[in-house]
């Protein structure tokens, strides 16, 4: 099951977090895949890895286990027209000009899945379902919203796993960071006809449904 939130609000308080289950789910999974994993932030929170972008009113795109509840795999849109972590945070480590601006162009951060023996029975299984689910939502996403292309900073793994899936970013730049290793900025086009391609290589032909949620609304209705 998909699920996309809408934030906007201009910055979250724990409050916010703590009374919306899977806004919670999502930030103490990036803590820790982001920052416990892979050591490439540090945060003050002792829960939760939230930055600055995430008060810039961006779209998270959710795979949740529709029968436990449990995120299997989230990720985070950003608006390429305002500040966004490609115009700021990278924007000195690549020796490329990477600085994309443009209203049907979204950058994808946080792309994040990581599984809990404990809450999926250790069916790994349903990591790569999850996983699946939200490349195949992405695309669907942006289709309908009309996005034209999709920006990213990734890693060698996730290039690696985006041969995999079918749809598979230009390279705009790389370099060799010496925290996370080979760094890579990618532009991802957006085609409709490509879903049954990514479906193929995914081998995922479910039907998918995306339900949106907007996150103020669910705070108050909380």
């Amino acid at each position: 099951m998909l699920i996309s939130y809408q934030n906007r609000l201009a910055q979250f308080s724990r409050y916010d977090v703590q009374n919306t289950p899977l806004i919670d789910q999502m930030f103490r999974a990036r803590k820790e895949i982001f920052e416990k994993d892979l050591g490439w932030v540090q945060t003050a929170d002792k829960d939760y890895e939230i930055d600055e972008f995430d008060g810039g009113y961006p779209i998270y795109l959710m795979s949740v286990d529709q029968k436990t509840g449990q995120l299997l795999a989230s990720l985070r849109l950003l608006p390429t027209t305002g500040k966004n972590m490609l115009n700021s945070a990278f924007s000195s480590m690549f020796n490329d000009d990477v600085d994309i601006s443009s209203p049907t162009i979204m950058e994808c951060t946080r792309f994040a899945a990581k599984c809990n023996g404990d809450k999926t029975g250790g069916a790994s299984n349903l990591v790569s379902r999850g996983i699946s689910e939200l490349v195949l939502g992405l695309h669907r996403l942006s289709v309908d919203y009309g996005f034209t292309q999709i920006s990213g900073v990734f890693s060698s793994n996730m290039k690696r796993f985006y041969r995999r899936t079918g749809w598979e970013p230009e390279i705009l730049s790389s370099v060799n960071d010496e925290k996370c290793g080979k760094v890579y900025a990618g532009l991802w086009d957006v085609n409709a006809a490509d879903e049954s391609a990514i479906r193929s290589k995914l081998n995922f032909h479910d039907d998918i449904e995306i339900y949106f949620e907007d996150f103020q609304a669910a705070k108050v209705a909380a």
